[in-house]
């Protein structure tokens, strides 16, 4: 009896030791890097200046505020037609969670905002933390 006791007690320490082993303790999401995808679809007739304008205002976010990590924007290469009708895509980066909810509030945002979606078809936006 003693020694089946035994036997499990090492077998359960054993489970436990070997399952800390190489693993890192796991970031809490608000912690984590957050991203922000943004898929735009512009309307028929938009001119290439408009769209190279709402361009300019998205880069100089990261410039203008502290919450924001990295801007991108990017032109479709899909060739499966996959985001066919989504031209471009605007990508937001930010530091952690707190960062991405001060920045949701951001009147330079807004801004941005209020100018993309008057003249876009369709919007698609997802949010994901970045996982290493």
């Amino acid at each position: 009896m003693i020694i089946k006791k035994n036997l499990s007690l090492v077998l359960i320490l054993f489970i436990f030791s070997t399952s800390l082993l190489g693993k890192e303790a796991p970031i809490p999401a608000k912690d984590k890097v957050i991203k922000q995808y943004i898929l735009i679809g512009f309307k028929t007739g938009i001119k290439p200046a408009q769209i190279n304008e709402i361009k300019e205002q998205a880069m100089a976010l990261a410039k203008k505020t502290r919450t924001l990590k990295k801007v991108e924007w990017g032109k479709r290469a899909d060739i499966t037609d996959n985001t066919k009708d989504y031209g471009y895509c605007l990508i937001f980066e930010f530091k952690n969670d707190a960062d991405f909810e001060i920045f949701q509030e951001n009147p330079l945002r807004i801004e941005l905002m209020g100018r993309i979606y008057p003249i876009a078809k369709k919007t698609l936006k997802f949010t994901y933390h970045v996982i290493k």
